[in-house]
């Protein structure tokens, strides 16, 4: 069967794609990095292992909390509009995360990093991000960018 020639949507989401892939490496690595500071981060803050990993946790209470919620408003509501409030969400509490002085404002704000996280996965799987007629293609690429980083 020969192949059809390339629409002017194609090439959006293809970026979309991108885009969503490059959101989830950087979501793996973000929850990720406070492991890399938690010695110094612990240490400065005066934090027991338990006490720091309880804070640490607090990503996931939200993440895995939030996840059906988002997934019903990007049925109602644009995917992109939703998507884009949830990484500024998510970049802000990174950046606060810095100055995080207490174990309170550290839970608080992985509370806040795993709300804004918890967004990619719903938005990036309903048909609302692409056309109906690409949606086949786009959510097995984005899944399987999801799964090991290459979309093979």
């Amino acid at each position: 069967m020969p192949s059809k020639p390339m629409t002017a949507r194609q090439p959006t989401i293809a970026l979309m794609i991108a885009m969503l892939a490059l959101a989830v490496l950087l979501n793996f690595v973000d929850r990720g990095a406070i492991g890399i500071a938690a010695p110094l981060m612990s240490q400065a803050m005066g934090l027991s292992a338990t006490r720091f990993g309880i804070a640490v946790s607090a990503f996931f209470w939200t993440y895995g909390l939030a996840q059906p919620f988002i997934g019903m408003a990007a049925d109602r509501w644009p995917a992109g509009r939703l998507l884009a409030v949830s990484v500024a969400l998510w970049a802000t509490a990174t950046v606060l995360t810095s100055l995080a002085a207490s174990l309170t404002m550290l839970i608080v704000l992985r509370l806040m990093l795993g709300l804004g996280e918890a967004a990619l996965f719903p938005i990036g799987s309903v048909s609302n991000v692409g056309v109906t007629r690409l949606h086949a293609a786009l959510i097995p690429r984005f899944q399987a960018n999801c799964n090991d980083g290459r979309g093979r």
